[in-house]
């Protein structure tokens, strides 16, 4: 409504005076404004623009978020290479976030070679910064033999330790492991398939 659009204006007027201050903490959160749309018109070009001037001055946010609109063709011709390249700078400089997506496009083959137990590794790197989404990731790969043995029992683990730090969907996970019925991936959704076989997956 018009006080939350009058909200967005203060901060905006607020992130700008930050701006003038050099924060690049400022221009990565002006640039998330025009990458959602919130308190501005969505304005995927300035959020990109905003995101890369925060990443020139360091911000592992923004740089994280130049990976995405590579990956997603936002304002930029879509070039998974790139996204990937933005996604390791990140790990390597210890954001876990960064170490997820990276091991997502290990696990994938998106943007890099496929490999599944460097994907496995990252993960267990985030998942040691208790971040809920590696977690997840790694209870897919015990769930499917990914990278990993296959171990189920691990994965009801991740999926609980993912849960604990608040990814609701975890729970759901690991309801269908014990009452979900099994499909196969006609589509390779789940991007667990391996030499041409579709995979197995667990569906209410």
């Amino acid at each position: 409504g018009e006080e939350v659009e009058e909200d967005g204006k203060k901060a905006l007027s607020l992130y700008r005076k930050a701006e003038e201050m050099h924060s690049r903490e400022a221009l990565t959160s002006i640039g998330f404004m025009y990458y959602a749309g919130q308190g501005v018109d969505f304005d995927e070009g300035k959020a990109f623009s905003y995101f890369r001037k925060a990443a020139g001055a360091g911000d592992l946010d923004a740089l994280f978020m130049m990976g995405r609109c590579y990956m997603e063709g936002s304002a930029v011709e879509k070039d998974d290479r790139k996204a990937a390249d933005c996604f390791k700078e990140t790990a390597d400089r210890g954001y876990p976030m960064g170490m997820w997506a990276l091991g997502q496009s290990y696990l994938h083959g998106i943007g890099v070679q496929r490999d599944e137990k460097k994907a496995v590794a990252l993960y267990q790197k985030a998942a040691g910064m208790n971040l809920a989404a590696a977690y997840s990731a790694l209870a897919q790969c015990y769930r499917y033999g990914a990278g990993v043995t296959e171990d189920k029992a691990a994965a009801v683990e991740m999926y609980k330790q993912a849960f604990a730090l608040g990814q609701g969907l975890a729970a759901d996970e690991i309801g269908t492991m014990y009452s979900g019925s099994m499909a196969y991936d006609e589509n390779n959704t789940s991007g667990f398939a391996k030499y041409g076989e579709k995979p197995m997956v667990a569906v209410y």
